[in-house]
């Protein structure tokens, strides 16, 4: 509610009543400690901002456990938050996250022998942006019905059937993909690249990461996608959205209480 609703549920002023959720707001809590050693399966995503950056949070179930703000998706960031969970009684089972290079990089250097789920929302969110919905080649619209099924492994055996339909659509348009087109810059240089580099970049979004896409199906409790982060995100943007008023320090602490609140 806004601070004029509520004046109107109690004898206060609104400067009044301003004066106290500021104070409240300054008042940020600190990261949620477990009281002994706990098992989870972890999610990782960020949000951005606009201008003034993004937000990295990290969640496991449905308690949000650890967040950070900074001007992009960086590596030291994953990589304290990592380290912080661990440091503090958490035993990391699993990780969810889209694959972004540093957090790729970060699970490598921390815990390197845990599985590491692409999350296949995202994953496929970017191969059906890449070749578009009404790709101009059959090597593309093979690939997009590929591509579409990819939310719709349920076990082994379909993961099995995926990969082979994968495997064979790169044997018949392996070629394809590797063909160069060349031309000359305005300094007279040389230069020249891939012909279909989006189908290219789709396919190789998949094929170098495969054994990454289904871990989901050994391990009861890894999440196939990041989902639950990206509701959580999508609540707090419009919490942000009512009270768009507040200066942008303000829009921080309110952001720190949201997640906070919701960690416990």
């Amino acid at each position: 509610m806004t601070i004029e609703t509520l004046c109107q549920f109690y004898p206060i002023s609104a400067r009044t009543l301003t004066r106290h959720i500021n104070g409240f707001l300054q008042s940020t809590p600190s990261f949620p400690h477990p009281k002994t050693k706990k098992a989870i399966w972890l999610k990782v995503d960020a949000t951005h901002l606009g201008r003034w950056g993004c937000i990295t949070v990290f969640k496991a179930g449905t308690d949000i456990l650890y967040w950070q703000f900074s001007e992009r998706e960086y590596y030291d960031v994953y990589r304290t938050g990592l380290v912080w969970l661990i440091k503090s009684g958490y035993v990391i089972l699993g990780i969810t996250s889209d694959w972004h290079g540093s957090i790729v990089t970060a699970v490598q250097s921390v815990l390197q022998n845990i599985p590491h789920q692409r999350c296949l929302v995202h994953t496929q969110r970017l191969c059906q942006g890449l070749i578009t919905t009404k790709p101009k080649t059959e090597a593309g619209n093979m690939l997009l019905g590929v591509i579409r099924e990819l939310n719709h492994v349920h076990n082994q055996y379909e993961a099995r059937i995926w990969i082979k339909w994968l495997t064979l659509w790169s044997r018949r348009y392996t070629s394809l993909i590797k063909e160069r087109s060349y031309g000359i810059k305005d300094d007279g240089k040389r230069t020249w690249w891939y012909t279909h580099k989006n189908l290219r970049r789709a396919f190789r979004t998949v094929w170098l990461t495969q054994n990454h896409l289904f871990l989901y199906l050994d391990h009861i409790g890894l999440d196939k996608d990041t989902n639950g982060l990206e509701a959580e995100f999508t609540y707090l943007k419009e919490k942000l959205c009512i009270h768009r008023g507040l200066k942008r320090n303000r829009q921080r602490e309110f952001m720190i209480w949201y997640l906070y609140f919701k960690s416990h």
